[in-house]
């Protein structure tokens, strides 16, 4: 895939060989979560090597299904169907090894994405500097040697460092079932959640409140992008309690599973509120696939905060795997965005 990108950035504009080169990308870019996550199914069930293989044959049939089936000129309902089924295999990397398995605890599943999540942004850090020196360098060569270097090479640079670096420093870092044990939760991670992200949530809980008592008592209908507001603090919400689950049951920090209660309860009026605002958008201008996605995830919001009210946040794999489950059925079939 990286070298593909690098062979289109080489294309002069009047020899490029079309939508051909970009399905490729976007073929290969789906094979790299696709064969992470079937790698780690073979390992949680403890399957040797040649049985590992054969199981990367599903990925393999799927990708050349999925190539089969885009046009061949830029279509909008190819680029969706990628991105949707980019998120749902990039969200099966995170409950891939804990599929069928009944021995592996909720913690289990926290440290590995923990893991796995810190590996991420350690990667992309380690990516960042690189590109930056390397491409300072080209730089330097350019203009004090004046060797001419051609624009196009920072591109490829950066497809090559991102594509074969990254990748490979990522996987390196993913762990393998033995390694998944209960470890201390990390302190620049407690610090970060508690200080900063949890008061960012409780600012955005306030002013969609504010906003909220703003329609009652003038009576005015919700602006429309509003829906996308408690969209994106329902999300940021959540993700905190995620980044911070361990500390949900502690007997020390007893807040946290106060404020995760309280969060899912504050949730309500504000999933009333984005129906509301989304409902009147669509009665005003018709429903279009922006829209269907804030239906979806209104009601995929409405379910979870439900669930966690009444489990008192105990299953987190409900939220990847719901996540995983709807991306993919929102992209394919009559029900679906495009349609």
């Amino acid at each position: 895939g990286s070298f593909t990108l690098i062979r289109i950035i080489d294309f002069a504009p009047n020899d490029y060989q079309g939508q051909f080169l970009w399905n490729l990308v976007m073929t290969f870019s789906l094979g790299l979560p696709l064969f992470i996550s079937f790698s780690l199914i073979a390992e949680s069930k403890g399957m040797k090597k040649a049985k590992g293989y054969l199981l990367q044959l599903i990925p393999v049939a799927f990708l050349i299904v999925f190539f089969l089936t885009l046009s061949d000129q830029t279509d909008f309902y190819d680029i969706g169907r990628y991105i949707l089924l980019s998120i749902a295999f990039h969200l099966l990397v995170s409950f891939a090894p804990f599929i069928f398995t009944k021995d592996k605890s909720q913690l289990d599943f926290w440290n590995f994405n923990q893991t796995v999540f810190l590996r991420f942004i350690l990667s992309g850090l380690y990516t960042f500097v690189l590109y930056g020196g390397l491409a300072i360098a080209l730089l330097s060569f350019d203009k004090l040697f004046e060797m001419n270097i051609d624009g196009k090479r920072y591109g490829q640079l950066l497809f090559f460092i991102v594509g074969i670096f990254n990748t490979w420093f990522f996987c390196s870092g993913v762990p393998k079932p033995e390694d998944m044990k209960s470890e201390a939760f990390p302190k620049g991670l407690k610090i970060f959640t508690q200080y900063v992200l949890l008061p960012i949530i409780v600012i955005y809980v306030l002013i969609l409140y504010l906003y909220l008592f703003k329609i009652i008592f003038s009576w005015n209908l919700p602006v429309g992008w509003v829906s996308y507001l408690v969209i994106g603090f329902s999300t940021a919400g959540i993700f905190s309690l995620l980044l911070i689950y361990p500390l949900v049951e502690s007997k020390e920090i007893k807040w946290v599973k106060i404020f995760s209660r309280i969060f899912f309860i504050s949730l309500i009026p504000q999933i009333v509120l984005l129906f509301l605002a989304i409902t009147v958008r669509t009665s005003d201008y018709g429903i279009t696939e922006r829209r269907y996605y804030v239906f979806v995830l209104a009601f995929w919001l409405s379910i979870t905060t439900l669930y966690y009210i009444i489990t008192n946040f105990k299953n987190i794999k409900y939220i990847p795997i719901s996540l995983s489950i709807i991306a993919v059925l929102t992209s394919v079939g009559p029900w679906s965005a495009f349609n």
